[in-house]
């Protein structure tokens, strides 16, 4: 059985702050095509409860994890972990070509799932688009990427650096 359908658009009314991107009662991107659900009960979802990040074509931030914001690195937060105890800190990171992260260790662990590109950990295990990597607490590493790459990456707890070959 199908859950969704095309077939009904809703039919949306203007904004009447133009300049926002996100729908203000539903929190969504109003760029986004509405259906009606053929769910059985369709007050299921509270959209206020949702939020939804366009990240086609969003603007991504120096990457400044350590203190330092990078030129070769750029980043784009997507998670609230301080809305959420225990769970990881969630972001889109790109490496520019030649770009490599600073040698660090995981207080508690890190996951991270190539989009595109490619990126070589120091030990030159090569991760291609489509590699999903989980680093334990207390390991330590660090990555190049020599054509460029993006990542979605989760970090539980926090990062420390550390120097090469420690």
């Amino acid at each position: 059985m199908k859950w969704w359908s095309n077939a009904h658009p809703v039919n949306r009314k203007p904004r009447a702050n133009a300049a926002s991107r996100y729908h203000a009662e539903t929190n969504t991107p109003t760029n986004r095509t509405m259906t009606r659900c053929s769910v059985p009960d369709n007050d299921l979802l509270d959209p206020s409860m949702r939020r939804i990040i366009a990240t086609a074509g969003a603007a991504f931030r120096p990457y400044h994890r350590y203190g330092v914001a990078r030129d070769d690195m750029e980043w784009l937060p997507l998670g609230d972990r301080h809305d959420s105890p225990g769970h990881p800190e969630i972001f889109l990171l790109r490496f520019k070509p030649g770009a490599a992260s600073t040698p660090h260790e995981h207080t508690g662990g890190e996951e991270f799932h190539v989009l595109e590109g490619e990126l070589t950990d120091c030990d030159g295990t090569v991760l291609r688009a489509g590699d999903h990597v989980r680093y334990r607490p207390g390991s330590r590493h660090f990555s190049v990427s020599e054509t460029g790459c993006t990542l979605l990456a989760m970090i539980y707890g926090r990062n420390t650096p550390v120097a090469k070959g420690r």
